[in-house]
C-alpha cells in the first residue's frame, strides 16, 4: 500500500511498503527474506490497533534492518537500526521504542532518512492505495 510521509522540512514523499496489520503478519514480518529487492518495496508498516511497548527481533531475518517508531497521531517517536541474529541462536537482542507506537516501519539498514522518517516526520494516516512494487528498486540503502 502507499504511504505518504510529511518530512520535517515540508516536503511530502510517498512510499510503496507491505503491510503487516494481523498477529500473524506482524510476527512474520521479513523473516527469510533473503534478498535486498524485497520485490521492490520499500519497506514494511507494521500496523497495531491500540498503542503498545512490544519489541522486534530479527530472529531468521537475513537482512540488516532499521526501524522507525510513530505515535498514534503518526508523529516520528524512535529509531533503531537492527542486524541480523546469528544462525542458530534461539534468542535475539529485542528493540523497542522509547515511548508507546502503533505504527513501526521496517526499512533497509541506513536508509530511514532516504525514507523521509527522521525527527519532525508524521506518517498521514489515510493510507494511500494498493500499489506495485517497482522490481528494480533495491530493499538496500542507496
Amino acid at each position: 500500500m502507499t504511504v505518504t510521509i510529511h518530512l520535517a522540512n515540508g516536503q511530502v514523499v510517498t512510499r510503496c511498503v507491505l503491510v503487516a496489520d494481523t498477529d500473524p503478519l506482524r510476527q512474520l514480518g521479513l523473516m527469510g527474506v533473503t534478498d535486498a529487492t524485497a520485490g521492490g518495496y520499500d519497506g514494511m508498516l507494521f500496523v497495531f490497533s491500540d498503542p503498545t511497548t512490544g519489541s522486534f527481533w530479527m530472529k531468521d531475518t537475513l537482512v540488516p534492518l532499521s526501524i522507525a517508531f510513530l505515535d498514534p497521531s503518526g508523529a516520528f517517536i524512535s529509531r533503531a537500526d537492527m542486524v541480523p541474529c546469528p544462525v542458530g541462536t534461539s534468542t535475539c537482542p529485542l528493540t523497542g521504542a522509547s515511548a508507546p507506537y502503533v505504527f513501526a516501519i521496517e526499512v533497509p539498514a541506513g536508509s530511514l532518512e532516504t525514507f523521509g522518517l527522521t525527527q519532525g516526520a508524521v506518517l498521514d494516516r489515510s493510507f494511500g492505495s494498493d500499489c506495485h512494487a517497482d522490481p528494480g528498486r533495491s530493499l538496500s540503502a542507496a
